[in-house]
């Protein structure tokens, strides 16, 4: 059975109205805030107060990508430490040796590419209607420590609350023995998006959250909306194949 979104809190128009004129609103997805959340949900929506909302990263919510960076450099790291260590072994060719130990090297630091990038995309939107303020902040690095504001605007500036359907993605990430039963994982999910809609022409959106978990997605953006006092535009059905 489909579950959609409420015709009664929802518009499905490309249009929304701010003050005397109609605002067009692009319906095309947006470029994900946080490129590493993929599949799964990393945010969560928060109440401090009656007045303050705050969408925040979910504990361990980089756990998989960090992971799954992990595996798939375990291999080809293995693979030149064996070639690494026959070389050394038997007639050694230095020349062989040294693109062996820069490549080493190089293949080493995507680990710590997958330990440290993903907290760097973490993001706490902050909806103060005391203060009416929007503000976005962050922690330097992606490590422990206050939080810096790095951009703030008047709530007065959010039109509406977007939910689009953000397509179908497909992948897969090698993290054993090549052609070994279980070596690969795949990928493969439909996404949804919640954009904020701004009265901005240098800025009109901004992305809040992209993953596959639809009915967080809808209640969410039902949620943030009724707390804003704007609309919620667009839908999360995608044609013939509505979420059950």
């Amino acid at each position: 059975m489909a579950d959609q979104l409420s015709a009664t809190t929802t518009v499905p128009l490309a249009n929304a109205q701010t003050g005397e004129r109609s605002l067009h609103i692009d319906n095309s997805p947006m470029s994900p805030s946080n490129p590493w959340a993929g599949e799964r949900r990393a945010v969560e929506l928060k109440q401090l107060s009656d007045d303050c909302l705050v969408l925040e990263p979910k504990q361990r919510a980089f756990f998989w990508p960090r992971f799954l960076i992990l595996a798939a450099s375990a291999g080809p790291m293995a693979g030149l430490v064996y070639m690494l260590v026959e070389e050394w072994q038997g007639n050694a060719d230095w020349a062989l040796i040294l693109i062996l130990v820069i490549g080493l090297l190089l293949i080493s630091a995507i680990p710590l590419l997958g330990i440290v990038a993903p907290g760097g995309f973490k993001r706490w939107v902050r909806f103060d209607r005391r203060a009416g303020l929007l503000t976005i902040s962050r922690r330097p690095f992606g490590f422990r420590g206050s939080l810096r504001i790095i951009r703030s605007r008047p709530l007065t500036d959010v039109v509406c609350v977007q939910l689009l359907y953000g397509g179908f993605h497909s992948g897969s990430v090698e993290i054993g023995e090549p052609g070994t039963p279980g070596s690969v994982v795949y990928e493969n999910h439909h996404s949804y998006q919640m954009n904020l809609v701004y009265d901005d022409r240098d800025e009109p959106r901004y992305n809040l959250a992209t993953h596959s978990d639809w009915k967080w997605m809808r209640e969410a953006g039902q949620k943030l909306a009724g707390f804003l006092g704007v609309i919620v535009v667009g839908h999360l059905d995608h044609g013939t194949q509505a979420r059950s």
